[in-house]
């Protein structure tokens, strides 16, 4: 009997320690990525090249969601090999209104978003097109997620 217990006793602090991990690694913050490109290669490119370095972050989730935290609009430009990309960082406003905020308000700012970020860059291959999309996730991260995190640790 006594070991019985102990095995349940065992399982149970083995699933509060699984369950607890869970909830470290949920996922905080959402993102869309729009990319506008002529060259469909591109596009697929870039966008897949900012979802892994969004993803990489951790507490991150890519979507098309109707309601995102934030939104990435990209547009890319190829010109004899090389490309130029304009990207806006936006977090929309009214979308997640807090509690006890004025809902007439929150609706008037429907469909409006505070820039949060812009870049303009340019390169000569694919791989500065990697790197200059991960430098954007690193400033983003640093400058906007960061801080928002220490936020939510305080509450």
């Amino acid at each position: 009997m006594k070991s019985v217990i102990g095995r349940l006793v065992a399982f149970s602090v083995c699933l509060l320690f699984v369950f607890a991990s869970g909830l470290e690694a949920q996922t905080n913050f959402s993102f869309d990525v729009d990319v506008s490109c002529d060259d469909m290669a591109t596009r697929s490119l870039v966008r897949s090249f900012f979802s892994r370095e969004l993803r990489e972050l951790g507490d991150v989730r890519v979507s098309e969601s109707a309601s995102p935290d934030y939104r990435i609009d990209v547009i890319t430009f190829i010109v004899k090999r090389k490309w130029t990309m304009s990207v806006v960082v936006t977090e929309p406003f009214g979308g997640n209104a807090g509690a006890g905020s004025d809902a007439e308000v929150a609706a008037s700012l429907a469909g409006w978003a505070r820039a949060v970020d812009h870049s303009l860059v340019r390169g000569d291959s694919i791989d500065d097109l990697a790197e200059e999309i991960r430098q954007i996730v690193v400033t983003l991260n640093r400058e906007v997620l960061k801080p928002l995190r220490k936020e939510m640790k305080k509450k």
